[in-house]
């Protein structure tokens, strides 16, 4: 009899342990999730189409492939494009060829 309460008393512990395990891997990942939201927030906020009026922002930061392996690149953008002539980025509604309207404006 003791021997069986002995095996219930380390299933139970066992089992303690692992739930433990997991909510601090739960609330890790958790934790980790929102941090990146709140990076992808920042960017978009840093990223926006600068021509007046247009609220179109990053879908977030670039992905590249880099040995075969993805990696974010937080200097980038995805969803605008660079303008040519002024160096601003832009939203692809607001592109004329590779220069933003304002600067297609000015040129032509």
């Amino acid at each position: 009899m003791s021997q069986v309460l002995s095996r219930i008393s380390n299933t139970y512990t066992y089992t303690l342990q692992h739930t433990e395990e997991l909510q601090r891997a739960q609330a890790e990942a958790e934790a980790n999730a929102r941090e990146l939201w709140l990076k992808v927030q920042e960017h978009k906020r840093r990223f926006v189409c600068h021509i007046d009026g247009c609220t179109n922002t990053s879908l977030g930061p670039k992905l590249e492939a880099v040995l075969g392996q993805g990696r974010w690149n937080w200097k980038q953008p995805t969803g605008l494009v660079l303008c040519d002539r002024c160096f601003h980025w832009i939203c692809p509604v607001h592109l004329s060829g590779s220069v933003c309207l304002d600067c297609a404006r000015e040129v032509g």
